[in-house]
């Protein structure tokens, strides 16, 4: 196979000045040191071309059969026999649902990879502004400018420490007044049950303030008479203790904490006995009607009494908690807007600091890393671009495939194929009979056929004209089956003149150079530079005089001993395409 490269006398001349100032900068840096040298190329963007050359012998036209290179349901039949139709015509159209979807989605790859170069791209910029800003120096504006800024950061730690101490202490103070709420729940639970047993319920009892208190009437229920003065006796225990809780003092947060959950606990107790109490009244044998209803008045009275007491209890319990917590974010967050005053006001003084004094070397050095780290990334964004593109391309290609379009200007002579049928590759879809006069018929080595299709163009020159006259043709069809020539497997490959020429007569030896494939704005390196590095194709890349192995793929390969890279470096990289021992 013979591979060409095309680019411009330009991008020709700019490359061997660029090798020629590299190849200086390399004598005068390492000419004279023991290491190693490299000779480099610098990798470029132009125009590759990928040529298969063949040679065959000029025959009468005969009739083409044409096939899909993939099978697939059939979409359309766009033609029928006796149809005239110029070359590149569309003749028969598969289903390609899924090639649409491939090349959407390598579209949108593309457009994502695009924008994020503009992102990389505007950090690139942001980078290269501060690191030049931070070259330049301070004005007296700066100057001034940072002191300003320290002034008004130390005000404003200032005014954060005066509204933390003035949230801790009003903090403190609603917290204090719900502890003194507290307490004063804490009598009036002890006025509420005192009334409600010492009061409501005095006439249910006889002896009611001595050790041993008995029902003032007659129930049915014994256990419930027994269970009712047992718990008179009791209430009057819990009564005092009541009393004692209440004179906690207010200032002993802690004691007014375990009173609160004591207090609660004891009215629960009067409150059940209050409970069993009624079940005395409802089953008595000895009171009127009258006196019943009296009874469960005041019974009544008591109980709703002790209900208002617990409510209250634990009403100030919630409420001190709430406040607790309140007061935990209020100065957490008060605490937390001084921490990032402080903060600020350290880097205030910080950039003041910069700002009078000029930039560091360590700082220098990082703004210079922040530099390359965001020119590494658009060089790299951009090979995503190119990898993304070389996607679409290959995603197009894959679509191209179904759709079965004539190599030549002819007539369409049988059609084998119906909407709706599924056909398998190479089987016979639609038969051309060519309007030119002559063919070519030629023979592809087993190598090289995966790079020829059919519709492919190709530059002819007949040994009776010589080099300098020269022939269009595309290639019209490739065999399927191979034809075995002194050994070796080839392809009968037949081509169709573009033009009608008098010249071309049958029997002449055609030189025929196939354009398998090119490819514009490509990034190309000398081929000799790839070399395999674990399974994978690599080159060194010489970055900061040093050599750095970088694994690459590859795409076409020119005849002049380029190669194309679809991914893995980016134009302007200086490849190494020889080391020098010293």
């Amino acid at each position: 196979m013979i591979v060409q490269l095309a680019f411009s006398k330009t991008k020709i001349v700019i490359s061997i000045a660029v090798l020629v100032v590299i190849g200086g900068v390399a004598y005068l840096q390492f000419g004279r040191s023991s290491g190693p040298t490299y000779e480099t190329t610098t990798a470029i963007r132009g125009t590759i071309t990928q040529t298969v050359d063949v040679t065959g012998h000029v025959e009468a036209a005969t009739d083409v059969t044409l096939a899909f290179e993939r099978g697939g349901r059939v979409a359309e039949v766009l033609v029928k026999v006796g149809d005239h139709v110029k070359k590149n015509a569309p003749l028969v159209r598969l289903e390609a649902a899924t090639q649409s979807a491939s090349i959407a989605e390598a579209r949108a790859a593309v457009a994502s990879a695009t924008a994020h170069l503009g992102q990389y791209q505007a950090a690139l910029d942001t980078a290269q502004a501060q690191l030049a800003e931070l070259k330049q120096g301070s004005t007296q504006e700066q100057i001034q400018l940072a002191k300003t800024q320290v002034s008004r950061a130390e005000q404003t730690v200032s005014d954060a420490r005066v509204s933390l101490a003035n949230t801790k202490v009003t903090a403190t103070t609603d917290l204090a007044n719900g502890y003194g709420d507290a307490v004063d729940a804490l009598h009036e639970a002890y006025r509420e049950a005192d009334d409600a047993v010492n009061k409501q319920i005095d006439d249910f009892f006889t002896d009611d303030a001595s050790n041993n208190p008995k029902l003032s009437f007659v129930t049915a229920d014994s256990q419930a008479q027994i269970d009712s003065e047992q718990g008179r006796l009791t209430s009057g225990i819990i009564l005092a203790s009541l009393q004692s809780l209440a004179d906690v003092s207010v200032t002993d947060q802690a004691a007014v904490d375990s009173a609160l959950i004591a207090a609660a606990a004891k009215l629960s107790t009067i409150r059940d006995f209050l409970s069993r109490l009624n079940d005395t009244i409802n089953v008595s044998t000895s009171l009127s009607a009258a006196n019943q209803t009296s009874y469960r008045t005041s019974l009544n009275t008591a109980r709703s009494n002790v209900n208002t007491a617990i409510s209250s209890v634990t009403g100030v319990q919630q409420a001190i908690a709430a406040q607790k917590a309140s007061n935990t974010a209020v100065i957490s967050k008060a605490t937390a807007v001084v921490s990032d005053a402080e903060q600020a006001l350290a880097v205030a003084k910080d950039q003041l600091s910069i700002t009078l004094s000029g930039p560091t070397a360590e700082q220098l050095a990082a703004k210079e890393a922040a530099v390359r780290q965001a020119e590494a990334s658009v060089a790299s964004q951009k090979a995503e671009i190119d990898r993304a593109n070389a996607n679409l391309a290959s995603a197009d290609a894959e679509y191209g495939k179904s759709i079965l379009r004539s190599p030549i200007d002819g007539v369409v002579t049988a059609r084998d194929v119906t909407a709706g049928e599924i056909v398998a590759s190479s089987a016979s879809a639609i038969a051309l009979i060519s309007e030119a006069t002559f063919e070519i018929k030629s023979y592809v080595p087993e190598a090289d056929i995966a790079k020829v299709h059919v519709g492919d163009t190709a530059t002819v020159t007949l040994d009776a004209y010589g080099d300098e006259v020269a022939f269009d043709a595309t290639i019209s069809s490739i065999d399927p089956a191979e034809t075995v020539i002194e050994g070796v497997s080839t392809y009968r490959v037949v081509l169709q003149f573009t033009t009608p020429d008098e010249r071309v007569r049958s029997g002449m030896t055609a030189n025929v150079t196939i354009m398998s494939g090119t490819r514009t704005d490509a990034i190309i390196i000398p081929q000799r530079a790839v070399f395999t590095d674990n399974g994978q194709r690599a080159v060194r890349v010489l970055k900061n005089g040093l050599p750095e192995t970088v694994q690459i793929e590859t795409g076409l390969r020119g005849s002049t001993g380029n190669i194309e890279v679809t991914s893995g470096i980016s134009e302007g990289d200086q490849i190494i395409v020889n080391e020098i021992k010293n």
